[in-house]
């Protein structure tokens, strides 16, 4: 249908030259909403895709997510992200448009992140969480079976649950792909906020806490309230790699740990409706570098750049697209 289209001239010849000169890896950026502050993020390569969203926008929606090849398996591999409250699972929550609980596990936190090609800095903070039992951020590997390896601080990992020391990156194989992911700056809310990996319904879990214990109220998270310090976050560095360019998880996690993370977040006060409480994290390796900037008072995405500089908000953007359309 589209090749129909450029022949007719609905649609200009350099879409047809698209389809036919696509690279094998590519990043597309698209702008859904300047005022929110929310674009999309998108690297593809033959054998995974990273996305990411700038903000956070609908309780359904993955804010972080990648697919990945498994071959010889029915399906690809599936890493998402959520907040979650209360230790809610999948059958917790009942979802009118389809009327079941099965298929739905809302994200109950606010994101941030940036992200270039297929490496990314992401940050949740807590939503409404203001009592309760846990408030966790997690990442989820679908069908724990299909994972080939886990490693902790370079480690292999035999069984689960396991604990995840602070300041450790973990390394999850399966399928063509290795995934790192270095748990960064944890707000914690009670003396037990673990680290952990587990196995839930059959899948694979990162669970990351500000809280686990006693069920509580917690007055420093009203707003207003007399003793509100902005909002507890959790944020981690997440990058992907062929399992090809690297001879085992270990390697990887070395690859990750030889870059420069560097992470500021100013002291807590009590917020008098003005004023900032700045987290600033940033990771650079070889000649590529991101970071992101956020006010946690009041939740506001300051700033995102690259080696390139600060990043923008384009309406569509992708260099191999742009290279095609250009007409001289």
């Amino acid at each position: 249908m589209v090749r129909e289209w450029v022949a007719n001239g609905t649609v200009p010849a350099w879409v047809g030259a698209l389809l036919d000169q696509r690279p094998a890896c590519f990043q597309v950026t698209e702008t859904a909403e300047r005022n929110r502050q929310l674009a999309l993020t998108t690297y593809h390569t033959p054998t995974y895709v990273l996305g990411t969203a700038t903000s956070s926008f609908n309780p359904q929606a993955n804010v972080c997510m990648a697919h990945f090849t498994r071959p010889g398996a029915e399906r690809p591999g599936v890493l998402y992200t959520r907040y979650i409250t209360n230790d809610k699972w999948f059958g917790d929550a009942y979802h009118a448009t389809d009327r079941t609980k099965t298929r739905n596990l809302p994200d109950e936190g606010d994101f941030f992140s940036v992200q270039q090609q297929n490496r990314a800095l992401c940050i949740y903070g807590s939503q409404n969480f203001r009592h309760g039992s846990s408030a966790k951020a997690v990442l989820i590997w679908t069908v724990r079976a299909a994972i080939d390896g886990i490693w902790v601080g370079g480690q292999q990992v035999a069984t689960l649950p396991c604990q995840v020391p602070p300041g450790q990156t973990i390394v999850v194989a399966s399928g063509d792909a290795y995934m790192a992911v270095r748990p960064l700056q944890i707000t914690a809310l009670g003396k037990n906020t673990p680290i952990q990996l587990v196995e839930r319904n059959g899948d694979l879990v990162l669970e990351m806490y500000n809280y686990q214990g006693p069920e509580k109220r917690f007055w420093e998270l009203n707003w207003p309230g007399a003793f509100y310090q902005g909002k507890p976050i959790i944020s981690y560095y997440l990058e992907i790699a062929e399992r090809s360019d690297f001879a085992d998880g270990a390697a990887f996690c070395d690859a990750v740990n030889s870059g420069t993370l560097v992470e500021h977040l100013d002291v807590p006060y009590t917020y008098p409706a003005a004023g900032e409480r700045r987290y600033v994290v940033s990771y650079q390796r070889e000649d590529q570098e991101i970071g992101i900037d956020i006010d946690l008072m009041q939740w506001q995405l300051k700033r995102r750049w690259t080696a390139a500089g600060d990043l923008g908000w384009p309406t569509l953007a992708t260099d191999f697209v742009a290279a095609l359309a250009y007409v001289p």
